[in-house]
């Protein structure tokens, strides 16, 4: 909302922002409003159960799969934790470990685990919104990983072959998160450093790596950052 991007955007196209909790802070309401229209996520289907584990394990490999992944990082950390888990029988975490293992180091295994994945989302609410507002670009914030319904936007715009972008809004996603479990046509990073973590760690073209600097941090040096915050509705004391 600080960053300036929608009005921005909005100079240019109309814009819809889509919200899980409709229950928005007034004063956050009505500064969003101004700018945008809001709609909320569509309901998704039910997955079946086997579905439902599929997706959990292919979560899981991506995880402690990511390609070219150093001792010691976030990822190998989480990987560790999992030895140790007592929620899934020995023989689970072998299986899952040596898929991860096969996933780092086999592209084609990767592009196999993506396609899975690409069929157990559901995203046909999804798309027939897209369709009903007549959008013809989606923007998602972060990784699918992260954001579990962007997987949903991206698929239902790639039905519907309506361009999709990733704006990677924290500098440690590309590293911490594990693989990318479906693939944006345009990636929006900081730096060079993160473009070179996409290009290393998820497989991205680095033609579609977009570098455009921090929308998050570049805010922090604005005179008048912490007056928005307020005009926000957030509480002056968790500010201090």
């Amino acid at each position: 909302m600080g960053t300036g991007l929608l009005k921005e955007l909005k100079k240019h196209c109309n814009i819809f922002v889509v919200f899980n909790d409709m229950n928005i802070p007034s004063s956050y309401k009505n500064k969003l409003l101004s700018e945008v229209q809001i709609i909320q996520n569509p309901l998704k289907y039910e997955n079946h159960y086997i579905q439902k584990r599929i997706l959990k394990y292919i979560r899981l490999i991506h995880l402690f799969g990511m390609p070219s992944d150093p001792k010691y990082s976030a990822c190998w950390v989480k990987r560790q934790i999992f030895k140790k888990s007592n929620e899934y029988s020995t023989i689970k975490k072998c299986f899952i470990l040596f898929l991860s293992r096969l996933h780092s180091k086999v592209s084609i295994f990767r592009e196999i685990i993506l396609y899975l994945y690409y069929f157990q989302i559901d995203a046909k609410n999804f798309s027939e919104l897209l369709k009903k507002y007549k959008i013809d670009l989606v923007i998602v914030d972060g990784l699918p990983n992260l954001i579990p319904t962007s997987s949903n936007w991206i698929k239902a715009g790639k039905i519907l072959n309506i361009k999709t972008i990733s704006i990677i809004t924290n500098w440690d996603h590309p590293t911490c998160r594990g693989y990318i479990s479906i693939k944006s046509d345009r990636y929006l990073v900081w730096s060079k450093s993160m473009q070179f973590e996409l290009r290393k760690y998820h497989d991205i073209n680095i033609n579609n790596i977009h570098i455009k600097g921090s929308l998050i941090f570049d805010n922090y040096f604005k005179p008048n950052f912490i007056l928005n915050l307020r005009e926000l509705g957030i509480k002056k004391a968790n500010l201090e």
